[in-house]
């Protein structure tokens, strides 16, 4: 067990978000700023093409693939290992996984923002993820961890998603620390889009 959970119910949802963000926020900086690098931005200025849609499409895809990563490793739990979601919380869950998905995203925009080369911006994504990953309850339980590590997974929001991700897939119910968790995430989606939405180029920066 993990907490009051099963195990496998835990990293279920624990693993899902860490997979998502793996697509939103690592590959997504990845990719934006190699398109970028390769001029394939500045081509798109000159077409008829909104700038807009090439960033929705770059969602859209992050939203399909993370969604599709999530239902592949909640039906290989619930095959294998005994995971279960009611059927109440299925349709809540993928609500919850859309806004960390997004959010995820809009941290990789903002990254993609921030950095010349694809490697710089692969490797500070997983720069970022992996030792944060080890503080918010994903790969280590978080609260055996020194007060100092907890108080900073706190800070950040993969642990708020974990913890969301987790309560909501496992049928708990929506109570206030629920809405306090969704409420951290919101406001990083919010600086993250306001953010990128100053800092992004379609070139890159001399």
């Amino acid at each position: 067990k993990w907490g009051d959970l099963p195990l496998p119910q835990y990293l279920a949802a624990a693993f899902s978000v860490y997979g998502v963000a793996v697509l939103a926020y690592v590959n997504l900086s990845g990719a934006v700023v190699d398109d970028r690098g390769r001029g394939v931005l500045k081509r798109l200025r000159g077409t008829p093409l909104p700038r807009w849609a090439y960033l929705a499409g770059k969602l859209c895809s992050s939203l399909l693939l993370g969604l599709l990563t999530v239902a592949l490793i909640f039906s290989i739990g619930a095959v294998f290992f005994g995971v279960r979601v009611g059927v109440g919380a299925m349709a809540m869950t993928a609500v919850v996984f859309v806004v960390i998905i997004v959010t995820a995203a809009a941290l990789g925009l903002l990254l993609a923002s921030l950095v010349r080369s694809t490697q710089t911006a692969i490797a500070l994504a997983l720069g970022t993820l992996l030792p944060l990953s080890m503080i918010s309850d994903i790969f280590v339980n978080a609260p055996e961890l020194p007060s100092t590590l907890s108080t900073i997974g706190w800070t950040f929001p993969l642990r708020h998603m974990s913890w969301i991700a987790v309560q909501t897939s496992s049928g708990a119910a929506l109570d206030a620390a629920w809405f306090q968790h969704l409420g951290v995430i919101m406001l990083w989606l919010v600086l993250a889009v306001l953010l990128a939405w100053r800092l992004f180029r379609w070139e890159p920066r001399p």
